[in-house]
């Protein structure tokens, strides 16, 4: 076997936490390595003067971060976390990974003066699946336009140049999910192109539904014949473009056709065609998805969405926008191109797609050999190989 590594990532939720998109590709990567004979620690934060115990999920040890002071600033908690996770860092750690704004520019700091002071200390790298800053810049227009909101928009923009920029700029390597955030990570936070490295996140195999599955999901959840089911799933309704996507089914409706939107994650109230199920566990998000014809996700700001890959595993043809940073997949072919993002685009590119079973099975069949073949597997052999370069570069 290997040599044994020694790794501390920086997480914001505890590694169990699967209804993140984020969380879910960490916890894969990290329990796979643990797998593979590894130490790896995930730092998590915790709203509460008493947190709970440290404790270990899949071989991964969870260690969770008091963080409840600074709730009143900017960004404060996640300062606190920083500032914590940097201060209990231990230098005999070989890596120690942050992702996004979480950890931030403490973190990397530490590392970093361990270095200049002399001592060992753990390779750095910041690793991004999407800018916090231009999550911000996404939600912006719903912000009202009034002096307080304004300050406040301007507070959080400045935290975040602090903790995701000041983390991005003193990491050793920056690991980004698409080369669109690459891109931004250079444009906004003017990291060098050459400290940044492109690993695609994967996906957990699984067997596409059988028809008797799919017939049994339809029925569970009163889907009539002739009804095409649509499934979207996102926590931020607004950057996932919620409202293009129930705009896009009125309009498939006033066209006569007999349209559902399965809707998954988040808070929204069921409406009209609109069946919505909140936050679900797997089995019931696999049944949602075996019953569904097309995954509609047109958002506007991605790193690398998840579930389009987890809709494409499940032979479900994808529709979704340029911002989702599909960059393997030929549109068209692969998934269904909604450019611009409007709902009156998204109706002309899916009406076409929803009238053929044929276009559908299509699309299906290029989206999992493009967008479902990549694996967690793959991705954790590709994280595991370039902490061994940079280890080995240290060592010379």
């Amino acid at each position: 076997m290997a040599e044994t590594l020694r790794l501390t990532f920086v997480s914001p939720h505890h590694p169990s936490e699967s209804s993140w998109g984020l969380t879910h590709t960490l916890s894969a990567v990290c329990r796979r390595m643990a797998r593979e004979g590894h130490e790896v620690d995930v730092y998590y934060p915790v709203k509460s003067a008493a947190p709970p115990p440290v404790d270990y999920w899949e071989g991964v040890r969870a260690l969770p971060v008091a963080c409840f002071r600074a709730e009143r600033f900017p960004f404060g908690p996640d300062y606190e976390f920083s500032w914590r996770v940097a201060r209990d860092l231990a230098p005999d750690r070989d890596v120690v990974v942050i992702h996004n704004e979480n950890g931030g520019t403490f973190v990397m700091r530490r590392a970093r003066a361990l270095r200049r002071a002399g001592r060992r200390a753990p390779v750095a790298i910041a690793a991004f699946h999407g800018l916090g800053l231009r999550f911000l810049q996404t939600g912006r227009a719903r912000r009202p336009d009034r002096l307080r909101p304004r300050l406040g928009y301007f507070s959080d923009w400045a935290s975040l140049r602090v903790l995701e920029g000041g983390g991005a700029r003193n990491a050793d390597v920056c690991v980004v999910c698409s080369a669109a955030i690459g891109r931004e990570l250079t444009a906004l936070y003017r990291v060098p192109p050459s400290r940044i490295r492109l690993i695609y996140n994967g996906v957990e195999p699984e067997p596409a539904p059988t028809p008797e599955e799919r017939e049994a999901a339809r029925r569970s959840l009163g889907i009539g014949d002739g009804t095409l089911a649509l499934a979207f799933m996102g926590q931020d309704t607004h950057r996932k473009g919620f409202d293009v996507a129930t705009g896009a089914l009125r309009l498939l409706a006033q066209r006569g056709l007999r349209v559902v939107l399965l809707n998954i994650g988040n808070a929204e109230p069921s409406s009209g065609p609109v069946v919505s199920f909140g936050v679900v566990d797997a089995p019931t998000k696999r049944r949602i998805l075996a019953a569904s014809d097309v995954f509609l996700l047109p958002t506007r700001y991605e790193g690398l969405p998840a579930v389009v890959q987890e809709a494409a595993v499940l032979h479900l043809p994808v529709a979704t926008t340029r911002a989702a940073n599909v960059e393997w997949g030929t549109p068209g072919k692969d998934f269904v191109l909604i450019d611009p993002n409007t709902p009156e685009a998204a109706a002309d590119a899916l009406q076409p797609v929803l009238e053929s079973a044929a276009a559908r099975r299509a699309v299906a069949e290029g989206g999992y050999r493009e967008l479902g073949s990549r694996r967690y597997d793959q991705q954790t052999r590709e994280y595991l190989d370039l902490f061994r370069q940079l280890l080995d570069g240290r060592g010379s």
